[in-house]
């Protein structure tokens, strides 16, 4: 009698080729981490604010990578001009994919991550109309009413408040040349940011000045005498 043996029959080919094929996705799994680590990463923020008037992907994303140079190049491509102060702007995923390529750079070889659009504000800085005013006020105080008792500030008129770009601000009033400081008078005042001119803002003022002038008490007939009683003298406005 035949002995029989009891058990699976093992198929060798079949098992080794789904070994080397589990072997080989692992591989390639481990290869793509390893590729995917290599790649540098370019996370754009939905929700920025900026300080400069050009709008920098270093400025707007999280740029990190084993490779400084290409992080460097990155973070300086220029993506588009900032808003004025106090406003905002904004950029779509297609401008950025655009200036990559401009730049020489295939968005596919980087790990990219954005909205479809980016919201983009520039920092300010508000300068009512009333300081405006108070600076106008003080450089006549100083440099014209010192110098003369009888002028006085009767009004002083600015159109708005101006909004300037976050940073080192300064500024300088000057009166026009070669004009008597007298009745309505405009006043150059210019606000300097990071020691550069950036706007010019005009205040109009009216500086009264007072004087002893001669009047007359009554209608003075023709080709008569000019008497004591006849005038008086009365402080005005010139």
């Amino acid at each position: 009698m035949k002995s029989k043996r009891f058990g699976f029959r093992q198929n060798y080919p079949f098992t080794v080729y789904v070994m080397g094929l589990l072997a080989l996705m692992l591989l390639l799994a481990a290869t793509s981490d390893s590729l995917a680590s290599d790649l540098t990463r370019v996370e754009i923020l939905e929700k920025v604010q900026i300080d400069d008037e050009k709008i920098l992907l270093g400025d707007i994303a999280r740029i990190t990578g084993s490779n400084p140079q290409l992080n460097q190049k990155l973070g300086a491509i220029m993506i588009g001009r900032a808003p004025l102060p106090g406003n905002s702007r904004r950029i779509d995923s297609g401008m950025i994919n655009t200036r990559l390529k401009q730049s020489r750079i295939d968005p596919a070889e980087l790990m990219l991550s954005m909205p479809a659009s980016i919201s983009v504000s520039r920092s300010s800085v508000n300068v009512s109309s009333e300081k405006i005013k108070a600076m106008v006020a003080e450089y006549i105080s100083k440099n014209i009413l010192s110098a003369n008792r009888d002028a006085t500030i009767k009004d002083i008129q600015v159109s708005h408040d101006i909004r300037l770009p976050d940073g080192p601000v300064s500024y300088e009033v000057s009166a026009p040349r070669n004009r008597d400081m007298v009745g309505q008078v405009p006043f150059a005042v210019n606000f300097n940011v990071d020691g550069k001119l950036y706007k010019r803002v005009w205040a109009n003022v009216t500086i009264e000045v007072l004087a002893e002038v001669v009047m007359t008490k009554k209608p003075l007939g023709r080709h008569k005498p000019i008497t004591e009683d006849d005038i008086m003298v009365l402080r005005m406005d010139l």
